[in-house]
């Protein structure tokens, strides 16, 4: 059977950029990462109805995918880190924001995200998932850093920021970064589009495989929906009169469009170092944003 179309795209191009032990695992990798922007899902009984042009049977399908999550050399290093390097390019010579944060799975792990902040979105710099329980030796080193704390009546609570940065005014705006794309990137992973915590999935090294998959989906969706917009085809697919979705979930529609009319998938490039304006989902949402806080002194002291 013919190998579906965008499977066969995505492996075209992926070839530029992934040198795998195995060139198997690039046409698993490719038929995966296809499944899962098509599927919106990452439980494997999800992607099954992509994965059609081999003949077998479902648990047969069941069984590969898992072998493939949870083989030693499908590594974001040797897949992911190619992806990304490329996608970050222009990024070269510029100083970039990056951001933590965790987030909890089942009371059972914890999912430790590094992302670049970039516009709306959050590209995955880096995920790990430790299991919660196991104790892990660190390095510890004493380093200089300042606490920045603030209150507002508004608030109703104060707030309290560890920074290795001397504070300012716009501490807690830096720090308030997090909140407009690593938290909805989360939110991707979950509820908003892929619902990760239906992966059935509970094994560490496969979920980390997971998450690698999923943060190689992402990028290369939120390059597809960077390039919707330059190419003046959001209204094609976006009812606001200003941008309302983000980079992914334009994507995820163009890619729907672009398999139902059998349109060819745009040759991936590198995202700009200047990011568009962000997306917003109403005029209200906007307003909220342009009120936000804004501090008028700050008082340091010292020990």
């Amino acid at each position: 059977m013919a190998i579906p179309s965008l499977h066969r795209q995505l492996l075209s191009q992926l070839r530029q950029w992934v040198t795998p032990k195995d060139h198997r695992h690039l046409q698993g990798f490719a038929e995966i990462v296809a499944a899962i922007l098509l599927s919106q899902s990452a439980t494997f009984g999800q992607w099954v109805p992509y994965l059609g042009h081999r003949k077998c049977q479902v648990r047969s399908h069941l069984e590969r995918l898992s072998y493939f999550v949870q083989n030693d050399h499908i590594t974001a290093e040797r897949f992911y880190v190619p992806l990304l390097r490329q996608a970050l390019e222009s990024f070269r010579e510029t100083a970039v924001t990056l951001t933590l944060d965790t987030s909890m799975l089942w009371n059972q792990f914890c999912l430790i995200e590094v992302c670049l902040v970039w516009g709306d979105a959050h590209s995955p710099w880096r995920s790990r998932l430790w299991p919660m329980g196991v104790p892990r030796l660190v390095s510890r080193r004493i380093i200089r850093c300042w606490l920045a704390t603030a209150h507002s009546p508004l608030t109703g609570e104060p707030w309290a920021v560890l920074s290795s940065q001397p504070p300012s005014l716009q501490t807690f705006a830096l720090y308030g970064q997090r909140f407009g794309g690593i938290e909805p990137h989360f939110k991707d992973y979950k509820s908003g589009a892929f619902n990760v915590l239906e992966s059935g999935l509970r094994n560490a090294p496969a979920l980390t495989c997971l998450f690698m998959l999923l943060d190689s989906a992402i990028l290369i969706a939120q390059i597809i929906g960077l390039l919707v917009v330059q190419a003046k085809q959001r209204s094609q697919l976006d009812w606001h009169s200003q941008r309302g979705l983000s980079f992914l979930q334009l994507s995820l529609r163009d890619l729907a469009r672009r398999c139902y009319e059998q349109v060819a998938l745009p040759l991936l490039r590198g995202l700009p170092a200047k990011s568009p304006p962000a997306a917003c989902a109403s005029r209200r949402k906007q307003a909220q944003l342009n009120c936000r806080f804004e501090f008028a002194k700050v008082l340091t002291f010292s020990t």
